[in-house]
């Protein structure tokens, strides 16, 4: 389960919201944009799929989807996730995950994947 919370300056917190619901989620990331649009990303599950989810300036947060294809690295592996916004609301994540290996007794290999998330 991912939550949010906020803080507006000089204010005080709000109440932490849901912005999606699964199983061990963990690595949670977050980047605002000068316009105050927040991208979210974060690692679920034993395979950990990389989810995502968009909150527009003022509104509310979008539901949540997966944005990788294949599980991500296991957090054993030192899985981790990143996420930036620039000043036009381009976001782009980044993660690591295992790719099988072809041989059944070779070894998996590691790579890097990225998703780009283009404003309307």
């Amino acid at each position: 389960m991912s939550s949010t919370a906020s803080l507006t300056t000089g204010g005080t917190w709000r109440s932490g919201v849901r912005i999606a619901t699964g199983e061990q989620a963990s690595d949670a990331q977050v980047a605002i944009d000068q316009r105050g649009n927040t991208a979210a990303i974060w690692l679920e599950g034993e395979g950990a799929t990389v989810r995502a989810a968009l909150r527009p300036a003022g509104r509310g947060w979008q539901t949540a989807h997966d944005i990788s294809h294949y599980p991500a690295v296991s957090e054993a592996s030192g899985a981790q996730a990143a996420i930036a916004v620039d000043a036009r609301g381009n976001a782009i994540a980044v993660w690591g995950r295992e790719l099988p290996s072809p041989a059944p007794l070779e070894p998996n290999d590691n790579v890097v994947q990225a998703a780009v998330h283009d404003p309307p």
